[in-house]
């Protein structure tokens, strides 16, 4: 009687034991995939970066340049990249405009500026420029209008609005915006479509001979021979600086 106990007792642990198996291997399985699940979805998604996040130490009238930054992510290749720029349009001024350097060509439209808002659209069709690693693709500048009065303005992306095109999905990137601090100086008017000079009138002079040219490019964008007048308004661009001969006639 003993013995027969003993060997129920022993079948039972034997079946008992198959049965854990079998359930066990399954669970195991199951918990495999799952982690492999959850793998895939934490790989990192693309993101747009603005370098550096942070400046501190800007005055009124400086430039202040912020490069823009984008990381793929694992396993991702990108071939076409637009985002969406938002900025205080009383406190910055982006006549820099945006420098290419992704190697990705232009798309049209790609530096659409309206005021408070800016919108760049990069890609290519060319394999070998495809983008794979962590990459510049440009830098805006930025012009300080106005002191911040120790507080920030902050450049961010239009998240909604900025979207990266791989070669196999679509992502919505995350996004690291940049705050800037502006000191004090004189504010910078915004001179909208026209710019003035003035000068104080000469002795015996009866007329001018007056020309303005744009400082970096030298183009000229007013003159005039035998003006009468001690001021003169000529087109001008928000930002960019403007310089005015003066010449007496008599």
């Amino acid at each position: 009687m003993k013995i027969r106990i003993s060997l129920t007792r022993a079948k039972i642990l034997m079946f008992g034991s198959l049965a854990l198996l079998v359930l066990v291997l399954p669970l195991t399985v199951f918990l495999v995939r799952q982690q492999q699940s959850l793998t895939g979805q934490a790989a990192p998604a693309p993101t747009l970066s603005f370098v550096p996040v942070s400046v501190p130490d800007a005055n009124v009238g400086d430039d202040v340049e912020l490069a823009v930054e984008l990381r793929p992510g694992r396993n991702k290749t990108i071939k076409e990249v637009k985002f969406v720029v938002e900025y205080d349009p009383e406190k910055l001024d982006p006549s820099g405009g945006f420098e290419n350097q992704s190697g990705l060509e232009e798309l049209p439209q790609t530096q659409e500026f309206v005021e408070g808002r800016i919108k760049v659209a990069l890609g290519t069709d060319d394999a070998p420029k495809f983008i794979k690693e962590r990459k510049t693709l440009g830098s805006l500048t930025f012009t300080a209008l106005s002191d911040t009065g120790g507080d920030k303005t902050t450049v961010r992306f239009v998240r909604g609005e900025s979207q990266i095109v791989g070669v196999k999905n679509n992502f919505r990137p995350e996004v690291v915006n940049a705050d800037v601090v502006i000191g004090e100086g004189e504010a910078i008017c915004d001179v909208g479509e026209k710019g003035e000079c003035s000068w104080e009138a000469t002795p015996n002079a009866d007329k001018y001979v007056v020309k303005v040219t744009e400082t970096e490019s030298g183009d000229v964008v007013a003159e005039e021979n035998d003006w009468t007048e001690t001021k003169i308004e000529f087109d001008a661009d928000p930002g960019k600086t403007y310089k005015c001969e003066v010449f007496a006639k008599n």
